[in-house]
């Protein structure tokens, strides 16, 4: 078949998905009888066409569609939008463009006329050939026509895998398609530019596999400096990541971003447009706002405070949007046509409705009912709804009436219920997941983003998404021409620091979070040595992961004789500050570290030294710690006793320590309540000795102890007042172990699975020293194994 021909051929078929709505109200007949004959003409050479290529190919037929030859000799993709021919064009370009223009007719302006298309979710074979879908999906309401939809193929061939053990970004689930509705000829939206490269499934991203080479995971900074210096590779990520994490030099470069690039803002600060804004400090740009249809001849009724933002490719879209308001000006009606109008599939929602009795967001939808929107005969209903403990998924159905014309929609709706009301998430696996279940269920997306302002919550959440389909299509993300975009699409947007470190700590649970996960089952008798297998490769790729501590406090010449040793300092950005009763200032060699909920889960410090138990107690005291972990429970003249073992009252300065009853004694554990005050502050204090781990040694004599003392402490009422206090000879190497297996049991409790490798990936981010071998990352899966068989009252899920 002719180069022409099959070209035509693809021009008709993938400009059949456009919608085309035809009635008989006041028109004439022959408007009638002419689109019925060019229906028939351009089927009738559609069968022509296919007819004729089953001739000259044996490639079978695919619903409809023939397969193509040779991937190599597809058509280049072309944008749906690009629809009107060009001088010149064929007979068949010209009937389709013909067609395309003849105006839509309702035969009952009340009655919905809508057209359901198909969003398949692509599978590619390790060849590239692409396979369509079984069938079409069509819309099971009422009074709908529903034709099925050819879709141009516009996926790249998949890598060749057969080396590759594991894609980081995990591939997309077979969901059933989604339902979505066009209304004739749809309001026109600004044209941002945006890259225009191919879009890759998940399954054909190059992965990252890993490697047990600790070289494997450096970044090259030679292979990531042309052609762009700033990108990094999806293979490089993960060690960019955890060397940039908090780190001080992409803070600076940060903070040097413009907020704001100075784009005129000016159609929000109109006198009929001012009070649809809720804050008056945050406007849209006047250049990507998002326009809408002007409706009862108003011409300030197109103007809702939202933003295109740029995004990596095309069928990834993505709109910033502030919530909408329900007082002074409601602008629900609005927030809805912009859903309508802009075909938006999905809504993610990252603030509550009432936050400190405060009100947020104006109430769009309800889970208690239907919403009525009266001014566009319009109702908003929830169809189904899926509830987790940190967010509702649910799908939601809009019927509303535009220009004359009932029309349907339904999206889906991601709504976060975690965010607090001030502040940041205190822990990233539970917004990632559910950013992973938004990034891998929808091949096709066009989101709207929204918290209450729709700028920080809403910049962190668009910097994420758009990062992942950066790395999703080219392989590679610069992160910081993403903010860049951001912030040229809407100002503001990823507000401050401690928002852009959430979003990179958002980025790396994303993109990695999930590639080592063991659920319970792997945790069984018979699969344990399977995974014990697994350490050594962990332990030498988590050596590998540069760091971004510095130390330039506990590096002070005057903190040098409070310090057991140079190599083992508290980090900058983890120190803990000690204030003593008189409001001095105390040097203590602790750090505090992150946990499963919260950035303060844990204290951990080295033995203290001669003479410093002073501003050890006044350390407990002032973080309000209920409980204390001794692990290397051995004493001398450069280790001293922490408290009196007699019942007799300990002296430091100010503080005294005061020995009462013994809370338990095991064969691994020995419990004592103490009395401690410094003259200000009085408190009672739980200390949990470890028996037989000695001073040095990687590893208790029994896994059982730590996970005794992990049962203890968080069967205890007491551990809510402030974080427990891990102590150990130098540190780290009893207090790293400790700290992991804390951890593992925490997660265990609360998500039903383990990952030993993120969790010690995490807890080296606070202390660089931490895990000293494999054996203690083999001990953490030991602990949880110990923890499911011997603890199983507390597990309520087995």
């Amino acid at each position: 078949m002719s180069a022409r021909l099959k070209h035509e051929e693809e021009f008709v078929l993938e400009n059949l998905d456009r919608p085309i709505i035809a009635g008989s109200s006041g028109m004439a007949a022959g408007a009638t009888v002419g689109i019925a004959i060019g229906v028939l003409v351009i089927l009738a050479l559609v069968v022509l066409l296919l007819v004729h290529r089953r001739l000259q190919s044996n490639h079978p037929k695919q619903h409809g569609i023939l397969a193509p030859s040779k991937p190599a000799e597809q058509a280049p993709p072309t944008r749906p939008d690009a629809v009107k021919p060009e001088k010149g064009q064929s007979q068949v370009g010209k009937l389709v463009s013909r067609l395309r223009n003849i105006p839509a007719i309702a035969e009952d302006s009340t009655k919905a006329k809508i057209i359901t298309e198909n969003e398949p979710l692509s599978k590619t074979n390790k060849k590239g050939n692409q396979k369509q879908n079984d069938e079409a999906n069509h819309s099971d309401l009422p009074g709908v026509i529903a034709l099925p939809v050819l879709k141009p193929a516009q996926r790249a061939p998949a890598l060749q895998q057969s080396d590759v053990r594991k894609s980081v970004l995990q591939p997309a689930k077979p969901v059933k398609p989604e339902n979505h509705t066009k209304i004739a000829q749809p309001a026109q939206q600004f044209p941002l530019q945006r890259e225009t490269a191919s879009w890759k499934p998940v399954s054909a991203v190059k992965p990252l596999v890993l490697s047990a080479e600790p070289d494997a995971i450096y970044v090259n900074e030679e292979s990531t400096a042309a052609p762009d210096a700033g990108a990094v590779r999806l293979q490089d990520m993960e060690a960019f990541l955890n060397k940039n994490i908090g780190s001080s030099e992409l803070t600076q470069e940060f903070s040097s971003m413009p907020t704001n690039f100075g784009f005129p803002m000016t159609d929000g600060e109109l006198p009929a447009n001012r009070h649809k804004n809720r804050y008056r400090n945050n406007l849209p740009y006047n250049e990507t706002r998002v326009r809408l249809k002007v409706i009862n001849n108003d011409p300030n009724s197109d103007y809702i405070n939202a933003n295109v933002v740029k995004g990596a490719v095309s069928n990834r879209r993505y709109i910033a949007s502030q919530g909408p308001k329900d007082e002074n000006e409601c602008t629900i009606s609005d927030f809805w046509r912009m859903i309508v109008e802009q075909e938006v599939n999905v809504i993610i929602m990252v603030a509550n409705f009432v936050e400190k009795n405060v009100d947020k967001v104006g109430k769009y939808f309800s889970y208690d009912g239907q919403v009525s929107l009266p001014d566009l005969d319009g109702t908003v209903t929830i169809l189904t709804t899926k509830t987790t403990s940190y967010c509702t998924i649910s799908r939601l159905q809009v019927e509303l009436v535009l220009d004359g014309v009932a029309v349907v929609r339904r999206v889906t709706h991601y709504h976060y219920t975690k965010w607090p009301d001030h502040g940041v998430p205190t822990e990233t696996l539970t917004l990632s997941s559910m950013l992973r279940e938004i990034a891998t269920s929808h091949y096709n997306i066009h989101a709207v983003v929204h918290c209450s302002a729709g700028i920080g919550r809403t910049g962190t959440v668009l910097f994420d998404l758009i990062c992942y389909d950066h790395l999703q299509a080219s392989g590679k993300v610069n992160i910081m021409a993403v903010l860049k975009d951001l912030r040229q699409s809407r100002a503001r947007l990823v507000e401050n620091q401690v928002q852009f470190k959430l979003s990179l700590q958002l980025l790396d649970e994303l993109l990695f979070g999930f590639l080592t996960v063991k659920s319970t089952d792997d945790l069984e008798e018979n699969k344990l040595p399977q995974l014990l297998e697994q350490c050594p490769g962990w332990f030498k790729r988590l050596k590998a992961l540069p760091s971004p501590l510095t130390f330039s406090t506990a590096s002070w010449k005057e903190n040098a004789p409070f310090n057991r040793s140079p190599d083992v300092l508290p980090a900058d950005s983890q120190r803990i500050f000690v204030q003593g009763p008189g409001g001095q200032q105390q040097y203590v060699n602790a750090v505090r570290l992150d946990g499963l909920q919260g950035d303060e889960a844990y204290i951990v410090t080295e033995h203290p030294l001669p003479g410093r138990l002073e501003p050890f107690w006044n350390m407990v005291l002032s973080k309000k710690t209920s409980v204390v972990m001794v692990l290397n429970a051995q004493y001398d003249e450069n280790f001293p006793e922490l408290f009196p073992s007699d019942g007799s009252t300990l002296t430091a300065g100010p503080v005294k320590v005061q020995a009462g009853a013994q809370l338990l004694d095991t064969p691994d554990i020995v419990g004592h309540r103490l009395t401690v005050t410094n003259g200000k502050t009085s408190a009672s204090v739980s200390v949990y000795e470890v028996k037989g781990w000695s001073r040095g040694a990687t590893c208790p004599p029994d896994v059982t102890a730590i996970v005794s003392l992990a049962d203890v402490i968080r069967s205890s009422p007491s551990t809510s007042t402030g974080p427990p206090t891990l102590v150990c000879g130098d540190g780290v190497t009893a207090c790293g172990l400790a700290a992991g297996v804390l951890s593992v049991v925490d997660r265990l409790k609360e998500r039903q699975d383990v990952d030993v490798y993120r969790t010690a990936v995490k807890l080296r981010r606070c202390r660089s020293q931490f895990f000293v071998d494999e054996s203690q990352l083999q001990q953490m899966l030991l602990a949880a194994s110990t923890y499911l068989t011997n603890f199983q009252e507390y597990c309520n899920f087995k």
